[in-house]
């Protein structure tokens, strides 16, 4: 018989949680190996039904050593840790735009020309040509034009089209960015692109392809880009100083082929991460 929800919320959070109450979660199968047999452990009916509340399992911190008493739980911890990366990062978007919302353009354009100025050579002439134009911003107006009854895919196709379906990570986000400040009421997703862009300069060029679906995320992703959200939050709380290899960190992780972190880049981390 299934476990009730609600006693699954209670069971991870509570303060005297042992390896015992959470085995229900893990299902023993079998598989062949060249060795011969080995056992292995996944989600049970009774684990993917609580896995929406394994974000109140990782903040317990009985559950961090418990791997050590049985085993069996490791299985459990990656994607525990997975679940409380998203719920964390869904929080942190809804922070970050909160901050940004009413100065997207006084913190967009800065980073816009500062990329531009240190990236001109490497920028489509469309996008240069956008920003030249700049003094005449906003320039569209609200209406049939608006950037929202515009689909984001329209835009899009728009630079890839013109680099021949290779554009490139850099220039399409400084793209992007350029574009919604062209309307009246840009959203945080300006700054967002800038911000990107900004930090990609000067790495090997990254591309993006029109239509392409993204890569799921893997943990190491999720957690760099929860370190990056982290730091950029610090960044517009406090006036701390932005280290941009803190930010480019998990884009250039999630390239293929993957592009190594650079020494600044991974003293950036280490110090981000040591400070949390």
């Amino acid at each position: 018989m299934a476990i009730d929800q609600a006693v699954w919320v209670e069971i991870f959070a509570d303060p005297e949680l042992t390896p015992a109450a959470l085995r229900p979660l893990l299902v023993e199968s079998v598989r062949k190996t060249k060795n011969g047999v080995e056992s292995y452990y996944t989600l049970s009916d009774d684990g993917r039904e609580a896995k929406v509340h394994f974000a109140k399992l990782w903040e317990n911190p009985s559950f961090s050593l418990m791997s050590l008493e049985m085993p069996a739980l490791s299985a459990l911890q990656e994607v525990v840790e997975e679940v409380w990366l998203d719920a964390q990062n869904k929080i942190k978007d809804e922070e970050l735009c909160n901050l940004i919302r009413p100065q997207v353009r006084e913190r967009t354009m800065p980073l816009l020309e500062e990329t531009m100025a240190l990236a001109a050579k490497d920028m489509h002439p469309l996008v240069s040509i956008l920003w030249a134009g700049r003094q005449t911003w906003p320039c569209f107006v609200e209406g049939d034009t608006q950037y929202r009854s515009k689909p984001k895919r329209e835009w899009e196709a728009i630079l890839t089209q013109a680099r021949n379906n290779h554009a490139h990570l850099m220039e399409f986000n400084a793209f992007l960015s350029i574009v919604n400040l062209m309307y009246p009421q840009p959203g945080p997703s300006a700054y967002f692109g800038a911000l990107v862009a900004r930090a990609l300069v000067g790495c090997v060029p990254l591309l993006f392809e029109e239509g392409s679906r993204p890569a799921r995320l893997t943990l190491v992703q999720k957690r760099l880009f929860h370190l990056a959200d982290q730091h950029l939050l610090r960044h517009l709380q406090t006036g701390a100083p932005l280290h941009y290899g803190v930010l480019r960190a998990p884009r250039l992780v999630g390239a293929h082929p993957i592009v190594p972190l650079t020494d600044l880049d991974r003293e950036a981390l280490a110090s981000m991460a040591s400070s949390n």
